[in-house]
C-alpha cells in the first residue's frame, strides 16, 4: 500500500469514528477553525439572483436617479461616457468582454451590481439603487432606446438582452443547481 493510500485509509478510519457521536451543534471544529455563522449573516449573503428572476427583490428605480448614483458613485471607475478608466482597472461598459449589451439576462446585471459594486464599498447598494443604476445603464448602452426607464422586478425580467441568442444554457452542466437553474452559462459568439 502506498503512502497516499495509507493516509487515505487512516482518514476515513478516523472519520467513521468520530462522526458517529458529532450531530448539528455537537460537531468539533478542527483546531478550533472557523466561527458558527448566524442565521441572520446567512441571509445577508444569501442575495443570489436567478436567471428566471428567483431572488429579485421588491422595489423600483428610476434611470434618473440612476444617473445622478452613476456619477457620484461609479464614473470614477467607469468614465462618465462608460468607456472605463483604466488606471482604475475598469474597462468599458459599451465595447469588449464587459460590455453590457453581450450579457444574456439582465437579472445577470442586477446580480453582479448589488453584489460587488461599488467597488470601495461593495454590497451597500438598496434594491433601489442598483434598480436605479440598472435602468440608467441599460439606457446609455442602447439595450433600451427611451429616455427614461422605472424598473422593477417584473419589468427587469421583461428586457430582452441584445446578445441572448448567442448564449444557451448547457443542460449536461455536472454543476446543476436543481431542475431548471444551471451554474454554467456558455457564450457562442466569437
Amino acid at each position: 500500500m502506498s503512502n497516499s493510500q495509507s493516509m487515505r485509509v487512516m482518514y476515513l478510519l478516523l472519520t467513521l469514528t468520530i462522526m458517529p457521536g458529532c450531530q448539528g451543534d455537537n460537531l468539533p471544529l478542527p483546531n478550533d477553525f472557523g466561527t458558527k455563522v448566524s442565521e441572520t449573516e446567512i441571509q445577508r449573503w444569501n442575495i443570489d439572483i436567478h436567471l428566471d428572476g428567483e431572488g429579485l427583490p421588491d422595489g423600483q428605480g428610476h434611470s434618473k436617479a440612476g444617473e445622478v448614483l452613476f456619477i457620484k458613485d461609479c464614473a470614477m471607475c467607469h468614465g462618465l461616457k462608460l468607456g472605463g478608466v483604466r488606471a482604475m482597472g475598469a474597462g468599458s461598459m459599451l465595447t469588449g468582454m464587459r460590455a453590457i449589451n453581450k450579457l444574456p439576462n439582465a437579472t445577470s446585471l442586477f446580480d453582479y451590481i448589488r453584489r460587488a459594486m461599488p467597488l470601495t464599498d461593495p454590497g451597500t447598494l438598496t434594491d433601489e439603487e442598483t434598480y436605479a443604476l440598472i435602468a440608467y445603464l441599460l439606457i446609455e448602452t442602447d439595450v433600451i432606446s427611451q429616455d427614461e426607464l422605472v424598473l422593477d422586478r417584473e419589468s427587469l425580467l421583461k428586457i430582452k438582452m441584445p446578445n441572448k441568442k448567442n448564449y444557451l444554457i448547457d443542460t449536461s452542466a455536472r454543476f446543476m443547481l436543481s431542475e431548471k437553474h444551471t451554474l454554467l452559462v456558455v457564450n457562442i459568439d466569437k
